[in-house]
């Protein structure tokens, strides 16, 4: 047992690349997580990670250890999984990945009435812009915004999402609200850079596809700081419309231009193909498609 608990820490403290974050998941102190670390290492007769102040990294051997680690913990979450799902009723751990944006956004209250429909599942939430990364590593399930195409991943389709434009209703008391594209022109708008490589593309090129390249305020790589730049006054910024909804309802923020259409892009629940999908995993994936479905 106490090999699959190092196995265990060190899964996750390479997950976590950080031994603070990963202790704190495991509800166990840092230098106990170090220990163990070590413990490890010094049974093996072989460095397996590389420690800095701020980070840790797998090195070669660790990384081979990682790999087969993981292949070793999801055969023991899964058999767990078809041992419990021999009574028909959800319960244990569910690991979900999603984007930060959408989890904050969202995700947050889902798991609210998720909870109280499934007491006995514990859902462990991570947010990171490497959501499929995760599920292929062994997390239950992953939230994916955009199309998807990998044969490893199994998709269900939850929602769809738009991008539009939003403004503060000082901005507009200022500055006048826009009536038509061209108006744009002559507004303080809130580019969203390519720089955030993960970040949708409707957002990225929502101004060069009006062929505006130019006279943005302010130029940001994350769409928070953008909703929060539009929140302040700065300017007019295209937002996902599942993060602006509930502003645009309390006042917050107007949607500009309502006319405007843009392409519908997919939000989805992604597994593993090839993995048993727990009962767990698949009360989440109908509960998200009926939540959305209200």
């Amino acid at each position: 047992m106490a090999r699959i608990d190092s196995l265990k820490i060190f899964y996750e403290v390479v997950l976590a690349r950080n031994f603070s974050t990963a202790a704190k998941k495991l509800g166990l102190t840092p230098s106990a997580v170090s220990k163990q670390i070590g413990m490890l290492e010094d049974r093996l007769d072989v460095r397996l990670l590389n420690r800095t102040t701020r980070t840790v990294n797998p090195t070669e051997a660790g990384q081979i250890y990682f790999d087969r680690a993981r292949r070793i913990l999801e055969e023991l979450d899964e058999a767990e999984s078809l041992i419990a799902d021999m009574d028909s009723n959800p319960r244990g751990s569910l690991k979900i990945a999603a984007e930060p944006i959408f989890g904050r956004a969202i995700l947050a209250r889902i798991l609210a009435d998720f909870n109280e429909a499934y007491p006995e599942v514990r859902p462990e939430l991570f947010l990171t812009d490497h959501s499929l990364e995760l599920v292929k590593q062994g997390f239950d399930a992953g939230i994916h915004l955009g199309h998807l195409q990998d044969p490893s991943l199994t998709t269900t389709m939850i929602a769809n999402h738009d991008v539009i434009l939003c403004a503060s209703d000082d901005y507009l008391a200022r500055h006048g609200t826009p009536n038509k594209v061209d108006d744009l022109h002559h507004h303080h708008l809130i580019k969203i850079s390519s720089m955030e490589f993960h970040q949708p593309r409707q957002i990225d090129d929502y101004f060069e596809n009006m062929n505006i390249r130019r006279g943005f305020r302010v130029i940001v790589n994350d769409t928070d700081m953008a909703y929060h730049a539009a929140i302040a006054g700065i300017g007019i910024a295209p937002l996902p419309n599942y993060l602006v909804m509930p502003q645009i309802q309390r006042g917050r923020l107007v949607h500009v231009l309502p006319s405007l259409s843009t392409e519908a892009h997919p939000v989805q629940l992604v597994c593993q193909k090839n993995r048993h999908i727990s009962i767990k995993t698949e009360s989440f994936r109908t509960f998200v498609v009926q939540y959305f479905k209200r």
